[in-house]
């Protein structure tokens, strides 16, 4: 989200609001992991976390080595993120995920239910991965991802719950694009972890905004193209929004994540792009001319494929929405 223009709606909603700053903790840990329900049984997915890490590490190394993860940093990344866990005892098994304390504090005190363990920290990871000799120079680019570094937010333990029905997360103090990205990278991955995985039952919406910037990178792009197939498993749906069209009908997991939407709502485009828009949706030519001229509120709605142009009275629908 930016510039906080959803913060009212969502705490007159009861929901949780978090802003992301450099330099500050987030309270969202990448390595945090949550029991994975298989349709069977429920384990650790110790891989997909491996995964996940293995993609974000990719777009680093794109951006600040500008070529791709080799061959053997893959090798090593996987050995470290499993040794990591391993140290601590953490294996498929959903009951090692949790201290053997019988609901003891260190403070003397008890709770009642299972003490999570504490889960790697990025910190570990790197210091592991710079032991590889053939990952030393992707350990140095992780430095400025550390904590207390200006990319760090997320070299911590997890802090926020997922306890709430609403939850926002607001990214307009990050201006680097780079970072922004980054950022909405490993909350997504919490969000599958902590907000999908643990109300696997309960219907759910995961609204992203900017969408465009996690397809300018092939692991990302394929992140969320598999974060939309996978949701439907856990009655999640994935709304997209961005600004740049051109993005998603560039590559072959753009094109997948639209086509997987049952609902697209076409705005006001260009003129640059306008045959290929029309083209790829299977509109008439002539809601070209309605794109072009479409005014605040107005847009071509695709529902089950059926399609019209609506027009949304945006004034009482804001007002209506903040007083509900």
């Amino acid at each position: 989200m930016q510039n906080g223009e959803y913060k009212k709606q969502i705490y007159n909603l009861g929901g949780k609001y978090i802003t992301i700053k450099q330099g500050y903790s987030s309270g969202i840990n990448i390595f945090d992991i949550e029991p994975y329900y298989d349709g069977h049984k429920e384990y650790l997915n110790i891989l997909d976390k491996v995964s996940e890490i293995r993609a974000l590490l990719s777009t680093i190394s794109r951006k600040y080595l500008n070529r791709t993860l080799t061959p053997k940093e893959i090798a090593d990344i996987e050995i470290v993120v499993n040794e990591l866990y391993k140290k601590r005892g953490i294996t498929k098994d959903v009951d090692s995920l949790y201290e053997n304390k019988n609901g003891k504090l260190q403070n003397g005190k008890y709770i009642l239910g299972k003490i999570k363990k504490n889960m790697p920290t990025l910190t570990e990871f790197q210091i592991s991965l710079s032991k590889m000799k053939n990952s030393k120079e992707l350990s140095e680019i992780l430095i400025s991802f550390l904590n207390g570094k200006a990319l760090g937010m997320f070299d911590c333990q997890s802090t926020i719950n997922s306890n709430e029905d609403i939850i926002g997360f607001d990214l307009s103090e990050i201006k680097d694009e780079f970072t922004k990205f980054y950022a909405t990278f490993v909350i997504l991955t919490w969000i599958w972890q902590k907000f999908i995985l643990l109300n696997k039952d309960s219907e759910k919406v995961v609204a992203i905004d900017e969408t465009w910037m996690f397809l300018k990178y092939p692991e990302s792009a394929n992140f969320l193209e598999t974060l939309a197939r996978r949701g439907r498993k856990y009655n999640t749906s994935l709304i997209v929004a961005s600004q740049f069209l051109d993005e998603f009908l560039l590559n072959d997991e753009g094109k997948a994540i639209i086509k997987s939407c049952s609902t697209t709502m076409l705005m006001k485009q260009s003129s640059g792009n306008l045959s290929e828009i029309t083209d790829f949706f299977s509109l008439a030519k002539g809601t070209e001319d309605f794109l072009m001229s479409a005014r605040p509120g107005e847009c071509i709605l695709n529902l089950n494929g059926n399609v019209t142009a609506i027009k949304f009275d945006i004034t009482n629908f804001e007002k209506e929405f903040v007083t509900t």
